[in-house]
C-alpha cells in the first residue's frame, strides 16, 4: 500500500492520533469501512493502534472491534460530534425522520 494514499485519498500530515481518526473517517465513507491493525501498524507506523482506539473510545468515539480469522479490524460508527447531535435530537424531531424513512447517519450534522 501507498503510504501517502489510503482508499483513493491522499493521507494529510497528521499526528498519530488525528492520523487514526482521518483513517477511519475516511474509511467509513468508503465501500470498506474496516481497517485492519496491520493496516495502522504496518502501512501507517502506528504500532500502538490499541491504545489510540481505547483513548479514543474515552473520548466518546464509537468504534467497533471485529475479529476476524485471527486479524482484528476496527469499524467507525458515531464520532462524538455526531453522539452529541443525535442526544440534542428531540423526540419531534427523531419523529420527522423515521417519517422521512432517514437513519441518523443520513441526517445532516450543524
Amino acid at each position: 500500500m501507498d503510504y501517502q494514499y489510503f482508499r483513493d485519498k491522499p493521507v494529510p500530515k497528521l499526528k498519530q492520533r488525528e492520523r487514526v481518526e482521518w483513517i477511519l473517517t475516511t474509511a467509513r465513507e468508503s465501500s470498506e469501512p474496516k481497517v485492519s491493525s496491520n493496516t495502522f501498524i504496518y502501512d501507517f507506523r502506528i504500532p500502538r493502534i490499541s491504545a489510540h482506539i481505547f483513548n479514543m473510545r474515552e473520548d466518546l468515539w464509537e468504534i467497533e472491534t471485529i475479529k476476524e480469522n485471527n486479524e482484528f479490524f476496527y469499524k467507525l460508527l458515531l464520532t462524538p460530534q455526531e453522539i452529541l447531535y443525535k442526544l440534542l435530537l428531540t423526540p419531534q424531531e427523531i419523529l420527522e425522520q423515521a417519517k422521512k424513512g432517514q437513519t441518523y447517519e443520513q441526517t445532516t450534522i450543524i
